[in-house]
């Protein structure tokens, strides 16, 4: 329980795991569009001998014809996609000056940033 309901891995891995399965996450660039990423969601769980589903892949395409509301991500991942677009509208606007996370809820995010700018040879 110390270790958290979520592993980061640095620069952009997420694990999510439970007694019988893992849930992954990744990001990845998008050529040079920072607007954009590739973002991928992959499981593995574990199934009694012979119970075992035929394996399926989900492609949501590059998410420019709204394929990917097609998928059944959850309601969680729903909520946050939708709210995906309008953050980074926000984030462009000239009252945006910085975003600051929350010191308990979100450290995993400051860490992040942290040995990024370690890794990158930037101090703060």
């Amino acid at each position: 329980m110390k270790a958290g309901t979520d592993w980061n891995i640095f620069p952009n891995l997420v694990f999510l795991q439970q007694a019988t399965n893992v849930l992954f996450y990744r990001a990845r660039p998008y050529g040079d569009d920072p607007d954009k990423c590739i973002f991928e969601v992959n499981v593995l769980e574990r199934y009694a001998p012979g119970a075992e589903p035929k394996v399926e892949v989900e492609d949501g395409g590059d998410g420019s014809d709204g394929q990917w509301r097609a998928l059944n991500w959850g309601l969680i991942l729903e909520q946050d996609f939708q709210n995906m677009e309008e953050v980074q509208k926000g984030m462009k606007s000239q009252a945006f000056r910085t975003a600051r996370t929350n010191p308990v809820q979100e450290v995993e995010i400051s860490n992040f940033h942290r040995v990024y700018h370690d890794y990158m040879g930037k101090a703060d």
